[in-house]
């Protein structure tokens, strides 16, 4: 058969040494996302898809001339792109068993969440791994850290009212409005 003589190793061994990953695939990314962006925002008026085009093709073309930041990209990308992947999943799952995500702390959570995770994606496609203060912190700073944590959080179970259970602060629900943009 012919798909018995087909090797896609070999294929993306071929186009990863005619930069397709290097130039292509970032070229494309930027292009298309920075494209999006300004038909999206229209900053040039209605109707200027040929002015998007060429805003777009030329900071492609900067990004790409940049090997610093495809490097980058070549590292930022699949971090994120697993973070998609394994949030997909725990939906999948929490959809199984009946859980829904339409209350706003579960959005509140998802998008410290999604900060701590690009942070890290960023940081282990730089090779820096540099999480503020994780040399300057010892096992038993990190003791006393969690021991404030839970006198904290033992403290506020004692003083919060009986009947506010359901019902967030008024600083999360003004932070909640702020960042969707409710009135």
């Amino acid at each position: 058969m012919v798909l018995e003589q087909i090797d896609f190793g070999w294929m993306l061994n071929w186009f990863e040494s005619v930069g397709g990953f290097d130039v292509i695939l970032p070229f494309l990314l930027v292009f298309t996302l920075v494209f999006a962006l300004m038909e999206k925002v229209k900053l040039f008026g209605d109707r200027k898809k040929n002015v998007h085009v060429i805003v777009a093709f030329v900071a492609a073309a900067f990004v790409i001339a940049q090997p610093d930041i495809v490097f980058l990209i070549r590292g930022f990308i699949p971090n994120v792109s697993m973070f998609i992947l394994i949030i997909l999943m725990g939906l999948l799952v929490m959809g199984m068993f009946g859980l829904t995500g339409d209350t706003k702390w579960s959005w509140g959570i998802a998008i410290i969440v999604a900060v701590v995770v690009i942070i890290w994606s960023l940081s282990a496609a730089t090779s820096a791994y540099y999480w503020p203060f994780y040399d300057i912190l010892t096992s038993q700073d990190i003791a006393w850290l969690i021991a404030i944590g839970v006198f904290i959080l033992v403290m506020w179970l004692i003083v919060k009212e009986p009947g506010d259970n359901n019902k967030p602060s008024k600083f999360a629900e003004n932070f909640w409005k702020k960042i969707t943009g409710e009135k």
